[in-house]
């Protein structure tokens, strides 16, 4: 899908909701966390973290200047310091 993206110069912002980092308790979600960023990097996907509740405007905001106005494929990775570490 990331091709078509890149291919077709169609617009994309992603918010993806994070796992596998600060405070996970389950061991099957730390390989897909850690392969998000790379792999959407290595589609040349422009990630943005966001750790801190003040980050979030600014930064979902320059993302979609980012995409809408020069045409880049952008990911804003909410962590989950940012959503605060699981109980369970």
């Amino acid at each position: 899908m990331l091709s078509l993206v890149k291919g077709g110069r169609f617009p994309l912002l992603t918010l993806i909701s994070m796992r596998g980092d600060f405070g996970e308790g389950n061991p099957w979600q730390f390989p897909m966390g850690q392969a998000v960023q790379p792999v959407l990097e290595a589609m040349g996907v422009i990630c943005l973290r966001i750790e801190q509740p003040e980050e979030v405007a600014p930064t979902v905001s320059a993302a979609l200047t980012m995409v809408f106005q020069s045409g880049h494929a952008v990911a804003v990775l909410l962590t989950r310091k940012l959503l605060g570490a699981k109980q369970f």
